[in-house]
């Protein structure tokens, strides 16, 4: 792996683990408000539809590992599989999806961007329901109200600031 790749894999897992490390709880719900989707949607935008899934990859593995790079300063592999583990899975197929869509294009613009980000938070959103229903015997209208309603103006927030800051990091995009 070319030493450039390999650092800009490495700052978008550093920007996931700083970005977890921001977790406010909110009320009526298992899930924190963190910053980690910043870089999820960052890594989709910037390194593709495999180097940002594989950015994804490594932060699972190094909290799998042991380390606390997991929201709350969590480690371990309850955490996958607890309440929330599905919204982290999710980080996954997200970056894929918006790798996707932007890798044709050496520079993608900004509504691409915003589009790829917002359609790409569905993936996030569907696999973390979808566990916090399987472990906490949600319905699944009671998995969306709790996981998802709660959530939705800062997410767009957060698509709305990865997006810009796409826009101004173009450059290390495959460079």
């Amino acid at each position: 792996m070319a030493a450039r790749r390999l650092s800009r894999i490495s700052l978008l897992v550093a920007l996931m683990v700083l970005g977890a490390a921001v977790a406010l709880p909110v009320p009526g719900t298992t899930t924190p408000l963190t910053l980690q989707l910043v870089p999820v949607l960052l890594a989709g935008g910037l390194l593709g539809p495999v180097d940002g899934p594989l950015a994804v990859l490594i932060y699972l593995a190094l909290g799998v590992a042991g380390l606390p790079v997991f929201s709350g300063l969590r480690a371990g592999p309850a955490v996958l599989f607890g309440p929330t583990g599905g919204y982290l899975w999710g980080f996954v197929l997200t970056a894929g999806w918006i790798g996707w869509w932007a890798g044709p294009h050496r520079r993608p613009g900004w509504v691409r961007l915003a589009a790829a980000m917002t359609s790409g938070m569905i993936f996030t959103y569907a696999c973390g329901v979808w566990q916090m229903a399987l472990v906490l015997q949600y319905t699944l209208l009671q998995a969306a109200v709790a996981g998802i309603v709660p959530f939705v103006v800062a997410d767009a927030l957060k698509i709305g600031l990865a997006v810009a800051l796409a826009g101004r990091l173009q450059h290390i995009r495959r460079a």
